[in-house]
């Protein structure tokens, strides 16, 4: 029974990607004002030992490819998947990708953290034929989660969708208690590492960006430990989607500075850390980041209550 629902669930999964690339495709618009057209990449889903490389998703050409084995978590995990693979092509297209590889000058620009981060929040992987850019990947998991989400609370929580969307097989699968409390300690450990962070020498900041990817990797262990750039990204944009809402800018405005110039935005977010004296920004962080989980908390406790 239960393995005729998987093919069930993998067959809706299937038969549903191509609207989510057209749905991408006009937010994308939306955002940036670049509209692709009715080009859309061709979507295919494959099994880990044909793609090459143990990853989630990737885009080669004009293709997005998935791999078949994230077909068996359900709908939502492989929607954030083709979302944000989408904003890497689409980035890609829009021949954006630059923004990312490369720092902009900025006039009157009194902080400047990024050179020095930059260089190490990007790790070319030759032998995979793979660059992970830390800070495109928490821009792609953003755009994932605002078109994932039901509501503003939830975008936090979905920038991590791939967590806690995993588990279908349980009744409370928004809320689960090890990767909820894993998820906060790498958001207190980029909080402190951006708080050291000096932009006058590079060896320092070098020190201190190595200490933070192998926190992270033993946090959440990987196939290859440059996977933890991962959550550094998108940790640095959960910080940065808190800075933006206290100045009352909204999510796409943010999405927006992401994609046009996002090592700028990177800047913002280690100032504004950096300043961060009565550790309010952490806290307010952490604080939007829970109320995604408000349902899976009361189903989790009462699952306790019962036990």
């Amino acid at each position: 029974m239960e393995k005729e629902e998987r093919k069930e669930k993998a067959f809706e999964v299937r038969d549903g990607v191509h609207e989510l690339a057209k749905n991408a495709s006009k937010f994308y618009k939306k955002v940036t004002g670049i509209d692709l057209s009715e080009e859309l990449p061709q979507i295919l889903i494959l099994p880990t030992s044909e793609i090459g490389i143990s990853v989630s998703g990737l885009q080669e050409g004009n293709k997005i490819i998935i791999s078949k084995e994230w077909e068996d978590y359900g709908r939502k995990i492989v929607e954030g998947i083709t979302y944000h693979e989408f904003f890497h092509w689409a980035v890609w297209r829009s021949d954006l990708r630059s923004n990312f590889n490369y720092l902009q000058f900025y006039k009157d620009h009194e902080y400047n953290f990024s050179p020095h981060l930059r260089l190490l929040l990007i790790k070319e992987i030759p032998e995979y034929y793979v660059t992970i850019n830390s800070i495109e990947e928490g821009a792609a998991e953003l755009f994932a989660a605002i078109l994932m989400s039901k509501n503003e609370n939830e975008i936090p929580k979905n920038i991590f969708y791939i967590y806690f969307h995993k588990n279908i097989s349980t009744y409370y699968p928004k809320f689960d208690p090890i990767y909820y409390e894993t998820v906060k300690a790498v958001i207190k450990e980029v909080y402190f590492t951006y708080q050291k962070v000096n932009a006058e020498s590079l060896k320092e900041t070098e020190s201190q960006l190595q200490k933070l990817i192998d926190k992270c990797y033993d946090l959440f262990p990987a196939p290859m430990k440059w996977y933890a750039l991962h959550n550094i990204g998108r940790t640095t944009v959960l910080f940065a989607y808190e800075i933006y809402k206290k100045e009352n800018k909204n999510v796409k405005d943010l999405l927006k500075d992401l994609t046009f110039s996002p090592w700028e935005t990177v800047d913002i977010v280690v100032k504004e850390i950096k300043n961060d004296k009565n550790g309010e920004l952490l806290k307010n962080t952490i604080l939007d980041f829970s109320k995604g989980f408000e349902e899976g908390f009361k189903l989790f406790e009462k699952h306790l209550r019962n036990k």
